[in-house]
C-alpha cells in the first residue's frame, strides 16, 4: 500500500458548518461542525484513526487556535482526537470538550479574524501523520448573517392573525428556525395551517403516526420498505459496536477443525469433524450470505474425501483444500485435494502430480499466484518439507525445505510467506520464524531481536506491512497475552503495548478491520471457554473493551472471517458442546436517519 498523499486523502469543504451561539452579544461560532472524508490509495478509509486540527490564517502562519493548545505558526499539534471514520466519512465538532484532546474555539478568533482556515492531520494507523491539504476556508453560513435580526423579534410578536392560511409548511421553514419564544400562545392552530395538510400525508401511505418531516432510522441508505414509503435517507451516524446473531436456518451441522474461506460476497464452511474429539469426519459444507443471513448447503458431488485437520485458502474465484486426515477412527494422513468453484458449486481434484507429503497441522497460504504448503505432521513426524502449486498448474513444486513446524502460524507479505512460532518433533515451542522468497523459492531465516517470546496456536495478524503476534501457548503450557509486531520487509520486530490488553488466551478469534485488531474468544489457562474480547487500535495505541450484547457463547476454536465491515463467528467448541451457532460483530454500526416527505 503506498502512502497517503493529499490526492489520496480529503475532506468534503461543503459540509462545513458554523453552529451560532444564542446569546445576542456573540453570533459566532463556539463549535464547529465538520464532516469530512478520507482515501487512502485511493480507497475509503474505516476503522478508528488519529485526527489533529487547528485554525491557521490564509497564509498558514499563523495559528488561532488548535484541538489540544499546542500548535504554533501552523505546526501539527502535539495531542491526537481519535474519531471513527465510515467509508471514508467522519464528523467531528470542532471546540466540543467532551472529545479527547480537545479545547473549545474562543470567539476572539471569528471576532478577530476574516479569513480562518481549517487545517487537518490524519493518521490511519499504518503510514503516520499526514498533513491533508489544501487548508479549508471557514465561511458563516447564510442564515447566520441575519442572526441578530432573528433576534430582534420580539417574543410572542408572531400571532395568528399574520399568518396566512396555508402560509406556513416545511419547505418555507430552515429545520429549528422557529422557537416556542417567538410564537405567541395559540398562533398555530388549525386556521393557519392549509386543510388537512397533516392528515392527508399521513393516510397517503397509510401512516398515523409519522407526518411529514418525521423521522425514523434505517441500517442502509436504501431501505426499499421505506423508501417505497416516501422515506428519503438524510444522513449516516455510528452508534458504535454491535453483535447480531446469525440465523440458523441451513446452517452447517455442527463441527470442528473445519476450513472456513471469505469469497468477497459470502463465507465458505466445509468439512472438519462433527464434535470435539470424536472422529466421525465431514465432507459436507455451507455457504453464508451476509445481505440475506442466510445459508446454502454446497453439493457434495466429486467433493473431497471427508477430513478434519485440512487447509483452505481462497485464489479470487476458487477454495483449494488440501490435506488433513481421513478415514474412521483415527484415520490416515492423506496429501490429496480438490478445488471447489462457487459459481458452479461443483469440485474438481487439485492435481496430485510431485503433491508434498499427506499431513496435517500445516498451514496453507495463497500468495496471490499459487497456494504454499508448509509444516505439519506427516509420517516421519513434525516435518519442514513445503509444496507449492501455482494457478493454472498441473503439477506441483518442491521448494526448499525450513524448519520443522506444527502448530506455527504463516501470512503471505509482498513477495514473501512469513513464518513464525509452532513447536518441532519434541514438542519443544520455537522462538524462530523464516521467510519464503517467492521469487527465489528460498527460506530466508528471520530476525529474532525484540521478536515475540516461543509460542504456538498463538495469532498472526497482517496489518499492512507488518504482522502482529500476539497470545497461543508457551513452553510451559500456560496461555499469553503478550506479542510483538513484526515488520517484514525492514525484517525488524517492536514492542506491542499491552497496558489493557485481554486476558491471557489461545484459540481465539483475531482478525484485522482496518482500523482495529480484534481479539475475541478463546481458552483459558485453565481451559475456560471465554466470551469477551478487546478492540485493538494501532494509530492510538489503545485497548478498548467489547461489547458483550448479543456476543456469542463462550468458545474456542470458532471459525472467523473479516467480510469488509463485519467479523463473522461461528461454530467452535467449549468443553461440554459443539456449536452450530453464530453471531456478527460491527466495530462502527452506521445507522441511516430517514425522513418523512
Amino acid at each position: 500500500m503506498a502512502e497517503p498523499t493529499s490526492a489520496m486523502m480529503r475532506y468534503l469543504a461543503p459540509l462545513l458548518t458554523l453552529l451560532l451561539l444564542s446569546s445576542p452579544a456573540l453570533a459566532v461560532p463556539r463549535v464547529i461542525q465538520h464532516q469530512g472524508r478520507v482515501l487512502v490509495s485511493g480507497v475509503n478509509f474505516t476503522g478508528t484513526a488519529g485526527f489533529k486540527f487547528a485554525l491557521v490564517s490564509s497564509d498558514g502562519a499563523t495559528t488561532f487556535w488548535s484541538n489540544d493548545g499546542t500548535s504554533a505558526a501552523g505546526s501539527e499539534p502535539t495531542g491526537a482526537v481519535p474519531l471513527t471514520v465510515t467509508n471514508g466519512s467522519y464528523t467531528v465538532g470542532l471546540g466540543d470538550t467532551t472529545l479527547a484532546n480537545m479545547q473549545v474555539v474562543p470567539p476572539s478568533v471569528f471576532i478577530a479574524n476574516n479569513d480562518v482556515r481549517l487545517r487537518v492531520w490524519f493518521n490511519d494507523g499504518a503510514h503516520g501523520w499526514q498533513l491533508l491539504t489544501p487548508d479549508q476556508r471557514l465561511a458563516a453560513v447564510a442564515w447566520a448573517l441575519s442572526a441578530r435580526e432573528a433576534e430582534a423579534v420580539a417574543d410572542g410578536s408572531v400571532t395568528s392573525a399574520k399568518i396566512a392560511n396555508g402560509a406556513v409548511t416545511t419547505s418555507a421553514l430552515a429545520g429549528g428556525a422557529v422557537t416556542s419564544a417567538k410564537i405567541a400562545n395559540g398562533a398555530v392552530n388549525g386556521s393557519a395551517l392549509a386543510a388537512g395538510v397533516i392528515s392527508a400525508n399521513l393516510a397517503a401511505s397509510g401512516y398515523s403516526g409519522v407526518a411529514t418531516g418525521g423521522i425514523v432510522f434505517g441500517h442502509t441508505a436504501a431501505e426499499t420498505a421505506l423508501t417505497n414509503s416516501g422515506f428519503v435517507a438524510q444522513t449516516a451516524f455510528s452508534v458504535g459496536q454491535t453483535w447480531t446473531p446469525m440465523t440458523g436456518s441451513g446452517a452447517p451441522t455442527a463441527r470442528t477443525s473445519a476450513s472456513s474461506v471469505w469469497t468477497g460476497t459470502e463465507w465458505i464452511i466445509w468439512g472438519g469433524m462433527n464434535a470435539e474429539g470424536v472422529a466421525a469426519r465431514l465432507n459436507t459444507g455451507a455457504r453464508y450470505h451476509p445481505t440475506t443471513n442466510s445459508w446454502t448447503a454446497m453439493s457434495t458431488t466429486n467433493a473431497p474425501t471427508a477430513r478434519n485437520g485440512h487447509s483452505a485458502v481462497w485464489t479470487g474465484t476458487q477454495m483449494w483444500v488440501f490435506g488433513g486426515r481421513v478415514g474412521a477412527g483415527i484415520g490416515t494422513l492423506t496429501n490429496t485435494g480438490a478445488i471447489y468453484t462457487p459459481a458452479t458449486d461443483t469440485w474438481t481434484a487439485l492435481p496430485s502430480t510431485n503433491a508434498p507429503s499427506a499431513r496435517e497441522g500445516h498451514t496453507a497460504t495463497w500468495f496471490g499466484t499459487g497456494m504454499l504448503v508448509c509444516g505439519g505432521t506427516d509420517a516421519s513426524g513434525v516435518t519442514g518439507a513445503a509444496g507449492r502449486l501455482n494457478d493454472g498448474a498441473t503439477a506441483w513444486i518442491t521448494p526448499a525445505t525450513m524448519g520443522a513446524r506444527k502448530n506455527h502460524t504463516a501470512v503471505a507479505n509482498g513477495n514473501y510467506v512469513f513464518v513464525w512460532g509452532g513447536e518441532d518433533n519434541a514438542g519443544t515451542e520455537l522462538l524462530t520464524g523464516e521467510r519464503f522468497d517467492i521469487l527465489t523459492g528460498l527460506w530466508i531465516a528471520t530476525n529474532t531481536t525484540n521478536c515475540a517470546s516461543a509460542r504456538r496456536n498463538h495469532n498472526a495478524v497482517p496489518v499492512g506491512g507488518q504482522v502482529y503476534i500476539w497470545g497461543g501457548y508457551d513452553s510451559t503450557g500456560a496461555v499469553l497475552n503478550t506479542g510483538a509486531i513484526y515488520n517484514v520487509g525492514a525484517q525488524t520486530w517492536t514492542a506491542w503495548n499491552t497496558s489493557g490488553a485481554p486476558a491471557a488466551r489461545a484459540l481465539n478469534v483475531a482478525a484485522w478491520t482496518g482500523g482495529h485488531l480484534v481479539l475475541w474468544g478463546g481458552v483459558d489457562g485453565v481451559g475456560n471457554a471465554l466470551d469477551d474480547g478487546v478492540l485493538y487500535s494501532p494509530a492510538l495505541g489503545t485497548w478498548t473493551p467489547m461489547t458483550t450484547t448479543l456476543s456469542p457463547t463462550a468458545r474456542w476454536s470458532a471459525h472467523h472471517v473479516w467480510t469488509g465491515h463485519e467479523v463473522l463467528v461461528w461454530g467452535g467448541s467449549n468443553a461440554s458442546s459443539t456449536f452450530t451457532t453464530g453471531s456478527r460483530f460491527n466495530p462502527n454500526t452506521t445507522l441511516w436517519m430517514y425522513v418523512r416527505q
